[in-house]
């Protein structure tokens, strides 16, 4: 990994093994090196993208899950300022895992269920009933 780093001869060592690997010549190595490095660049930033567009409409469709992640933050506040102190330094991590599921499942569950009685409420005044 150390030869990846060196910029000076270890980079034409790594860049020789990539051609000898793909079977390529020298001079597309280099052309290679540079986009294994475009992909590694991009593709992370075009998920990411992808991943909060896919959020923005988590958001508008859960209506708690704000008030869910925000008790996360708390918990995790709690649990670095004075669960761990009050745990000699090792609160369980299967603890922590199960709040933190428990915080935004019940977000996700409330938000679920006082929808569907928002529905019906709006059903019932479209009726007249």
């Amino acid at each position: 990994m150390e030869e990846v780093i060196d910029a000076g001869v270890g980079q034409v060592e790594v860049q020789q093994q990539i051609a000898q690997q793909f079977g390529v010549a020298r001079q597309s190595a280099q052309h290679l090196d540079d986009e294994v490095v475009h992909s590694l660049a991009f593709h992370p930033a075009a998920l990411l993208r992808e991943g909060t567009e896919e959020l923005a409409g988590v958001m508008d469709r859960f209506a708690f899950i704000k008030y869910g992640l925000a008790s996360v933050l708390v918990f995790v506040g709690l649990k670095m300022v004075w669960l761990n102190e009050a745990f000699g330094g090792k609160f369980p991590i299967s603890w922590s895992l199960l709040i933190i599921g428990s915080l935004i499942g019940l977000s996700i569950l409330a938000s679920m269920v006082i929808d569907k009685i928002s529905q019906k409420k709006l059903k019932f005044k479209e009726e007249g009933i």
